[in-house]
């Protein structure tokens, strides 16, 4: 087409676009017209910052993962090995409660104690196999049995329940005090029923806290006559002492600032009185571990964690890749709005 137009004399028409240094020209074979073409591929860029910033996310992501509590249990195996009860020995006689009950049981585990299928208390199995708790008595004969749970409280085997005595001193006149589930004081003098007896009663799980949250247990109280003391050692040398006016459930809060001994574990004794002069004890157990910010930043500032440095970077990187997409875009914006002041106008024609 050239060499016909440079034969007839004629030279070849240009694009006006065609002088705009900041454009490229490619030439169409089919329609001989010059159009523009663009010299930077913008969606290839937005795709690249695109997965830059998945990437970085992930990343972000994975680093500060230890900033989240996550709180999940698995059911795991039940143990195999029943809890038996070493003393008292099986047909023993006592005068005097609370008594304290020892026995074997098999690690990673806790052991709940009833007497007459009533549950009296609960304590964790010590590093050695053993646990000891104490427990009051009835008068006259108490079946205990020592039931053993994992720590996801699946039941394991159950033994022989060990058969003990409380022959409490017998007493007339005026009722006095003595510890136990039932003042046998009481009930000489008053002939108090076996149904009056003071108990405490709990529906235990083994339950697991942080250093700094409230720790709650849902207790009640039946039996004996209102008002009632009661008095909770949380193991940790703080004592909670309040009182009830009517029998029935309540709750018991305590705030731990430092996480237990052997996993963690407190034993929490509780202790009621009521009107007449009768006490009752309970034995329960807690779990406080220390809180996960405190475990990371002990690991960060021993080495072991390696997380502090990346979680540095990253106050650096993304107000790069921040800085890097407002460059790409404003030069998108820029190059469209150069488009528009280089694109010909139409001019009407007027006839």
């Amino acid at each position: 087409m050239k060499q016909q137009l440079k034969k007839r004399g004629r030279p070849p028409k240009v694009h006006p676009l065609a002088k705009s240094p900041h454009l490229h020209l490619t030439h169409r074979r089919h329609t001989g017209k010059l159009l523009p073409h663009r010299s930077t591929s913008y969606p290839v860029l937005g795709m690249i910052l695109l997965c830059l910033g998945v990437l970085l996310s992930s990343w972000t992501h994975l680093v500060s993962a230890d900033n989240y509590d996550v709180h999940a249990s698995v059911p795991g195996l039940p143990p195999t090995i029943a809890a038996t009860i070493t003393s008292p020995a099986d047909g023993t006689h006592v005068a005097a409660t609370p008594l304290t009950v020892t026995g074997t049981c098999p690690l990673n585990s806790y052991v709940s104690l009833y007497r007459n299928n009533l549950f009296s208390g609960v304590a964790l199995c010590a590093a050695d196999g053993t646990y000891s708790l104490t427990t009051d008595l009835f008068v006259g004969a108490n079946q205990l049995q020592a039931r053993v749970y994992s720590q996801t409280d699946l039941p394991g085997p159950v033994a022989a329940p060990t058969t003990v005595y409380y022959d409490p001193p017998a007493t007339t006149g005026v009722a006095g005090s003595t510890s136990g589930s039932t003042n046998s004081k009481v009930a000489a003098a008053d002939n108090v029923p076996p149904a009056a007896a003071l108990v405490l009663k709990s529906n235990f799980t083994y339950q697991g806290f942080y250093v700094g949250d409230p720790v709650s247990y849902h207790v009640s109280i039946d039996g004996g006559q209102a008002p009632y003391a009661i008095a909770v050692d949380w193991g940790d040398g703080q004592h909670t002492l309040l009182s009830r006016a009517s029998s029935g459930e309540f709750d018991l809060t305590h705030t731990y600032q430092a996480a237990g001994g052997y996993h963690g574990s407190y034993p929490i004794k509780v202790s009621a009185t009521d009107a007449k002069g009768q006490q009752t004890n309970l034995q329960l157990l807690t779990i406080v571990n220390a809180q996960p910010s405190a475990v990371s930043s002990q690991l960060t500032t021993t080495g072991i964690g390696g997380k502090s440095a990346l979680q540095q970077a990253l106050r650096y990187i993304w107000p790069s890749y921040g800085v890097t997409v407002l460059l790409v875009s404003s030069f998108w914006l820029g190059e469209r709005y150069e488009f528009g002041l280089l694109r010909p106008k139409r001019t009407v024609r007027h006839t």
